[in-house]
């Protein structure tokens, strides 16, 4: 093959090998966008299900107070007392469910009238009445109380039927304690719902009956239309069977979803990792759509009805861009690939004529025509070549060489032409690598002598330090050190001057010449000249981008922590609010029977004549308003009302004491006191699994230290005991574990240890238990800076220790160690 050939072949195999290069680095684009948009995707559908599982679970334990509730179970036991009196029960309850079901529809007998006034159904009534209008539709739909032969004791509407105990949620009910029902349409209440059953026992755990609440479902449905208009993403919301339940385009609900889509997203529930998946979607006309699946899981004691939440996205919109670009480059390679051939034509014919007339000059020489001549001008080494073979001639022409030695001259010559040429173009490729090398690395690479001063510097000084590298050269490299930076910079390079080790990963700060500060990275090596070291290689790397990005993230997980807390504190202060709030509504409805009593009473005295029939009227209107009854409720109902205020003072306080608002610096804090007001305001996240014990120091001095920082290590570490104990008691409905806090001084230090009965942490995860971004829980539930914070909070900015000791199946004790005075760690 000619070099003309090879060069033409050479130029179009490099146009064809950057196409390859380009459709290569598309396709890898678009996969790890699929993947990243389906990754975001999974992460969407999960927190949106969430919320709505925790949404279901607080709407189920604001009706689950009621099962200590002492009217209720006043209402309950009448009605129990009432059914015990009868010599036939179930014929009783058979003959009034007979008149219940005959009646029409609209028609409310005084009967049902009667079971719809009492004070539970009152009270029941409120509270649906409270919610439909805070939110301006019924949550819930109605509610139900029945006594312990299923028959109807109170009810906020009338229902289909009185007898309950044939149903299937009141035998579930009554059987596990709580019950509930997958969605379905309530025909009393005329809604979609689901039914939460809770069964309702005395103080000696004697089964009362069973209170059934209807919870309609558009609150579910608003918490995804809500994430419609952020996202603008489609969602459905299955049932674990593939039924629907919304979407965001038309749809019937409990209808099932076409085999083929229904079919991928149920086996996504079993993939270990992707939860998302490319298919044609209801109509394969329309083209691929990108599914994401998200699982309930349910929250705290609710367990989920195995709801399936999928997000759809139209593939030819997300990768639209990548499409785009696809086509540029097909379009670039085709054009790289004609200009490649033309430039390696133009180029072989620059070559190979000159060497064509150089082979021809050649043959006549050799065939004795000593007085040939190139006629080639130019300055390349081709022109070189042509004026050496011009002065050779001219040499042979003047002697009388024989033909032997003529060709021995030639072959020798040749021999010289090439070696020199090959050494000229490696000595050339070599520099320009190097050159190339140094231009193109983002880092700064240096040479310094050893008196520290610059002998070679990378043009990306300029970008990091704003020195050119010209202006680098024979300075020192304490040019951009403060006096303090440069005298730790020295101890480094006397290691390696000296010692000849080298320096990895060494961080210092450096100062531009426009005076600005920047962090960085270096790293120093020793360079030998003739065995010994003659100099000092190194790199320096700008990362003050890195140290603000760990300043931010710090942040976020005290952001994480300070929304976690507050959803637990606001969770805290409901229970005793309610409390306040139904007995401040009995108070008054008592104090106006009181009143009113109170008035006839003024009135009789004020008669001269007092008839038999006026203390007769008396006697009915207090037994109307059931004197007794208030005179016996009214000062328990206070006591519980003072007890509500104090339970919200105590972590209204706990929480201030928490935040210490105004303190920027170090300060004298009682740890003993700073470590309560966490435990208080970190109760929500431990009180359903775990008992809190604590064993505090009443000698432990006043600690020099940042309280907020503090505050935020012990929270840490308590929401992960927490955790781990999750793992082995669950809910905590069947046993809890526990977390122990003591503190003690020791000598010039404090000692905190928060020990659990977890677990325990496996041996292969001790090592990395600190580092950032580890965890062994689901990255969706965990950030995995807990403990990274927290050492850097204890060890860095307080100068002090923590460890931790722990024993697989018993659990983990984390020990921090804190100096006493710490201002000027």
């Amino acid at each position: 093959m000619k070099i003309k050939q090879k060069l033409v072949a050479a130029f179009t195999t490099i146009a064809l090998l950057i196409a390859i290069i380009g459709y290569i680095s598309v396709n890898a684009s678009q996969r790890a966008l699929q993947k990243s948009i389906g990754q975001a995707s999974v992460v969407l559908a999960n927190e949106i299900l969430a919320h709505i599982d925790r949404c279901i679970c607080n709407r189920m334990e604001s009706f689950q107070e009621y099962k200590n509730d002492l009217r209720t179970h006043l209402i309950i036991s009448e009605s129990n007392k009432e059914f015990e009196k009868l010599d036939n029960i179930q014929n009783y309850i058979d003959e009034q469910d007979h008149q219940w079901t005959s009646v029409a529809k609209e028609e409310i007998t005084s009967f049902m009238h009667e079971l719809m006034s009492n004070r539970l159904s009152e009270k029941l009534r409120e509270k649906l009445d409270f919610y439909e209008e805070k939110n301006g539709y019924k949550v819930f739909g109605e509610t139900i109380v029945t006594n312990k032969y299923g028959a109807i004791a109170a009810q906020t509407m009338k229902t289909s039927d009185y007898y309950q105990a044939d149903e299937k949620w009141w035998q579930e009910a009554k059987k596990d304690g709580l019950y509930v029902s997958n969605i379905g349409y309530d025909r009393s209440a005329d809604v979609y719902s689901i039914d939460i059953c809770i069964r309702n026992n005395d103080e000696a755990g004697n089964f009362l009956g069973i209170t059934k609440v209807v919870l309609n479902i558009e609150e579910s449905i608003n918490l995804i239309k809500d994430a419609e208009k952020k996202e603008g993403v489609q969602f459905r919301l299955l049932t674990k069977n593939g039924g629907v339940i919304y979407a965001t385009e038309g749809y019937k609900i409990l209808e099932l979803l076409p085999e083929k889509l229904l079919s991928c997203i149920l086996k996504s529930e079993k993939a270990e990792y992707e939860h998302y998946f490319i298919t044609d979607g209801d109509n394969p006309s329309e083209g691929g759509k990108l599914f994401a699946i998200a699982h309930s899981k349910g929250y705290k004691g609710y367990k989920g009805l195995g709801w399936i939440l999928v997000t759809e996205q139209e593939t030819k919109e997300i990768f639209a861009s990548v499409t785009k670009l696809e086509n540029r480059i097909l379009t670039a390679s085709i054009a790289i690939t004609v200009l490649a051939i033309i430039i390696g034509l133009v180029i072989s014919r620059s070559i190979s004529r000159p060497l064509g007339k150089l082979s021809i000059a050649a043959a006549k020489i050799g065939k004795g025509e000593l007085d040939s001549r190139l006629a080639i001008k130019s300055n390349d080494e081709i022109g070189q070549l042509a004026s050496s073979f011009n002065a050779m001639a001219e040499d042979l022409s003047k002697t009388t060489t024989s033909v032997e030695d003529l060709e021995l001259v030639k072959v020798n010559l040749e021999k010289e032409i090439a070696d020199r040429q090959q050494a000229e173009g490696f000595i050339k490729a070599t520099n320009e690598f190097l050159e190339g090398v140094m231009e193109s690395v983002t880092n700064v690479i240096f040479v310094i002598d050893l008196d520290e001063k610059f002998s070679l510097v990378s043009k990306a000084s300029l970008e990091i330090t704003g020195y050119t590298s010209d202006e680098l050269i024979r300075q020192s490299i304490s040019i951009f050190c403060t006096s303090d930076v440069f005298a730790e910079l020295n101890k480094q390079l006397m290691k390696v001057k000296v010692m000849g080790v080298t320096v990895s990963q060494y961080e210092t700060e450096i100062i531009r010449k426009d005076g600005a500060k920047v962090f960085v990275n270096m790293n120093l090596s020793p360079l030998y000249e003739n065995g010994n070291i003659g100099s000092i290689v190194g790199t320096i790397e700008d990362i003050t981008q890195r140290k603000k990005l760990e300043g931010q993230l710090l942040q976020v997980r005290k952001l994480e922590s300070i929304g976690q807390l507050a959803a637990g504190i606001a969770h805290e202060i409901n229970t005793p609010t309610q409390y306040i709030g139904d007995n401040t509504r009995f108070l008054q409805k008592s104090f106006d029977d009181i009143a009113d009593m109170i008035s006839k009473h003024n009135s009789l005295l004020k008669t001269d004549n007092i008839f038999p029939d006026s203390i007769s009227r008396l006697k009915q209107t207090m037994a109307e308003i059931d004197i007794e009854y208030l005179l016996d409720e009214i000062p328990h109902a206070i006591e519980q009302t003072l007890e509500g205020i104090d339970r919200v003072a105590e972590i209204v306080q706990a929480m201030k004491e928490f935040s210490h608002p105004g303190v920027e610096g170090k300060t004298a804090v009682d740890l003993n006191k700073t470590i309560k007001s966490t435990i208080a305001v970190a109760r929500n996240e431990w009180k359903y699994t775990s008992k809190m014990k604590t064993q505090f120091d009443p000698e432990l001095p006043l600690v020099q230290c940042l309280p907020g920082e503090f505050n935020q290590v012990i929270l840490n570490i308590i929401i992960n005991a927490s955790q781990a104990i999750i793992e082995v008691v669950g809910d905590g409905s069947k046993k809890k574990g526990t977390i122990t806090i003591s503190t003690q001084k020791d000598g010039d230090w404090v000692e905190i240890r928060i020990s659990d009965t977890g677990p325990g942490i496996a041996e292969d995860n001790r090592d990395k238990i600190f580092d950032p971004f580890f965890t062994t829980k689901e990255v969706s539930n965990c950030s995995g800076q807990g403990l990274s914070i927290a050492y850097s909070i204890v060890v860095d900015k307080h100068g002090g220790t923590i460890s931790f000791d722990t024993e697989i199946g018993k659990g983990t004790t984390f020990v921090i160690r804190m100096p006493i005075n710490t201002s000027e760690k």
